[in-house]
């Protein structure tokens, strides 16, 4: 990765993930109003304290896909983690969203119902598929990315070395024969 690639990546994911947030807020602030909700900024809590979850979750998705792609891995063990890894991320998604509400929802004065723990955890477990499912698959494609970036280092650091290797072939050529020249000359000279 090159050092602006990496100068940039945490900017660009905090903003990918608060652009994914701020888009689903909007759609749902919309719908919010319609409704004749009373707190305008409730749809924002919901769809950002979403949104901020998967982007702390994903990194951690991104090394359980990293740790089950590891050579020497079998199909079965990675598609049981995939599975594994589905569930855990269900509960701390959940977790972490019901928890950063109940906080803004207290220190707002206000009550927060989500429902029973099972309708949510349902509720919830629907939407975690696919951005479970989303965050994997940006995971792959960033490691696609990355091994891209390397092998295009490789082939950089191969073509200079083939170069320096012609060049010094080419010396080793040049040089006797400037050699046999130079013995030539001196031995027609000498014989004058």
């Amino acid at each position: 990765m090159t050092s602006v690639t990496r100068r940039l990546f945490w900017p660009a994911y905090v903003a990918f993930w608060a652009g994914v947030g701020l888009f689903f807020s909007l759609a749902e602030w919309q719908h919010y109003v319609r409704g004749a909700g009373r707190h305008p900024w409730e749809p924002f809590l919901w769809e950002m304290s979403g949104a901020l979850a998967t982007a702390l979750l994903a990194v951690a998705v991104y090394r359980w896909s990293e740790w089950l792609l590891a050579p020497g891995r079998s199909r079965a063990v990675a598609a049981a983690g995939y599975v594994a890894g589905y569930v855990a991320y269900t509960f701390a998604h959940s977790a972490l969203m019901l928890g950063s509400r109940y906080g803004v929802y207290r220190l707002a004065g206000l009550d927060y119902q989500p429902g029973s723990l099972p309708s949510v955890l349902g509720y919830e477990a629907a939407k975690d598929a696919v951005s479970y499912a989303l965050v994997l698959g940006l995971g792959m494609g960033w490691r696609a990315f990355l091994r891209g970036q390397r092998q295009a280092a490789e082939v950089e650091r191969l073509n200079a070395h083939l170069a320096q290797a012609r060049l010094a072939r080419l010396q080793e050529q040049v040089q006797p024969h400037f050699l046999f020249n130079t013995l030539n000359l001196i031995s027609s000279v000498m014989h004058e």
